[in-house]
């Protein structure tokens, strides 16, 4: 019988800021912050993945104007 030690996990790192250019900089930022401990902790670049990636502009309905981008990976 083969066992193995394996685990998948789900996770978003959520990034917002007036302008899209600055969340999508700290969104990155925080990313990369993340991929480097999993690293340091043996996790392999082959098993490490961006399943999605969303841009999208914050509201402020009552004035129909744009507050911020919110980044999302």
């Amino acid at each position: 019988m083969l066992l193995t030690n394996t685990a998948e996990i789900s996770f978003a790192v959520i990034s917002t800021a007036e302008v899209v250019e600055t969340a999508l900089n700290d969104n990155n930022e925080k990313m990369q912050e993340v991929v480097d401990y999993l690293k340091q902790e043996g996790v392999e670049d082959k098993n490490i993945q961006t399943s999605s990636f969303n841009v999208r502009p914050l509201y402020r309905y009552e004035e129909k104007d744009t507050t911020g981008y919110s980044e999302r990976k």
